[in-house]
């Protein structure tokens, strides 16, 4: 099984307020492997079309923290959004979207 290095970008409060008021985040990245799978035709029917040309479907070891809509997936140069995570158990399965050039 073929495993390959991806980053997690979170977004965590950085206790402070600016000056209009809005709370402000700092980002932390947390390398971790991954897994990539390929889509199936019932991913295609369920996910459509656009998502499944532009996205990517990977397998990640739960780690230390949640995976939220909010983080970002860093692999090589591409930066991914997280569209879906789901907690398989010994698994965590994330939909992540791209885009296209």
């Amino acid at each position: 099984m073929r495993y390959d290095k991806v980053t997690v970008i979170k977004k965590v409060d950085s206790g402070t307020i600016d000056a209009l008021g809005n709370i402000t985040y700092d980002t932390i990245e947390i390398p971790i492997l991954a897994r990539l799978t390929e889509w199936t035709a019932e991913d295609v029917d369920v996910y459509g079309r656009e998502l499944t040309t532009g996205g990517r479907k990977m397998l990640v070891k739960p780690f230390y923290g949640i995976i939220s809509m909010q983080d970002q997936i860093r692999m090589g140069e591409d930066v991914y959004s997280v569209v879906e995570a789901k907690d398989l158990g010994r698994w965590i399965l994330l939909i992540v979207k791209g885009y296209r050039l």
